[in-house]
């Protein structure tokens, strides 16, 4: 699909919601029990994606994906103007805990790689994103995912 000016725009508009507020803190726990606090920063990466799509390909999508354990997630809802993937580059992990003397530790990294990040961290993420970007985007119109790109590899 082609990017279209309808698809370049709404592109905009979710690279301003992304980067208006660009850290998140997420709670997660190390391997002995103890309790950390994850800020993470992060901004709109460029290879993000936003199609403008219409019914027949609304239609060709959903036919692919009817079958399978997971086709009904697959689904795009009939009326949805906007199908594609938003990426976020994470540039800033930053941990904070207390040791075993109630002294604060910090651990900043500013050149985190995907394995930085544990899954339950990466739902967090994934899910205040998400929450964000529909909060502002009519989840009527827009169909987007969120994926994560680290350094300059994007991996």
């Amino acid at each position: 699909m082609a990017n279209t000016e309808k698809s370049l725009k709404a592109e905009k508009i979710i690279e301003k919601l992304i980067n208006m507020s660009n850290r998140i803190e997420v709670e997660d726990m190390d391997a002995m029990g103890n309790d950390i606090l994850v800020k993470i920063t992060f901004k709109y990466d460029t290879e993000t994606s936003i199609d403008e799509i219409d019914e027949e390909f609304i239609d060709k999508h959903n036919s692919v994906h009817a079958h399978g354990p997971y086709g009904n997630l697959n689904r795009i809802k009939s009326g949805v103007k906007f199908y594609g993937t938003v990426k976020v580059r994470v540039v800033k992990i930053v941990q904070n805990w207390f040791d075993e003397d109630e002294i604060e530790q910090v651990d900043t990294n500013i050149n985190p790689m995907k394995d930085d990040i544990n899954w339950s961290v990466d739902s967090g993420i994934y899910d205040h994103l998400l929450t964000r970007l529909y909060k502002f985007l009519p989840d009527s119109l827009y169909d987007i995912d969120v994926a994560l790109t680290f350094n300059k590899n994007g991996v």
